[in-house]
């Protein structure tokens, strides 16, 4: 394989030219240089291809699990020391009823459950410990609905780094994920 001679110094400049007579060598035709473009783009597509799967922001964290999936836990940047620090997570795709009973993280002495205060008349009506998962709703623990929080961080925090997250569930047990310093 030869590579395409240009004057184009751009992103199809040196690619492998495909099997065949070259423009060059083709009768002029009028559609020699067209051709050539064609092969060269057809060649560009599944490199240009690879490059966008490997670029852009980090990947999601999800855990499935059996009955649900677990979305990107998360909390801000902290200091240590550091008390009642929210942690955010998604749970989806939920088929299967179950219930989120309680956290633990290297990264704090204990993490608490909280629930709103305006929530709390719901969540009594809710029967049981931790929070219900029913299917086909999803679960959104952010600073509005029930959430963990981080009590006494015992590390310093920094972004873009992920530390271990244990989330206990009455039906499926312990399931282990990543808890994930910034949004990403």
């Amino acid at each position: 394989m030869a590579a395409v001679r240009s004057r184009n110094t751009g992103l199809l400049a040196n690619l492998p030219q495909c099997a065949g007579p070259s423009h060059e060598d083709r009768p002029a035709t009028g559609g020699g240089r067209s051709t050539l473009r064609r092969r060269q783009l057809l060649l560009a597509l599944p490199m240009l291809a690879a490059g966008l799967a490997t670029s852009g922001p980090a990947r999601a964290h999800s855990y499935p699990e059996d009955g649900f999936t677990v979305i990107h836990p998360w909390c801000e940047e902290a200091k240590s020391g550091t008390q009642d620090l929210l942690v955010q997570l998604r749970i989806v795709e939920i088929s299967k009823p179950d219930r989120l009973l309680a956290a633990s993280t290297t990264v704090a002495d204990h993490m608490i459950l909280r629930t709103p205060s305006y929530l709390l008349s719901t969540a009594r009506r809710d029967s049981g410990p931790g929070v219900a998962l029913h299917p086909g709703r999803d679960l959104v623990m952010n600073q509005l609905t029930p959430h963990f929080v981080l009590d006494r961080v015992n590390t310093d925090l920094r972004f873009g780094y992920e530390y271990p997250l244990t989330l206990v569930f009455e039906r499926v047990g312990e399931v282990s994920a990543a808890l994930i310093v910034g949004q990403d």
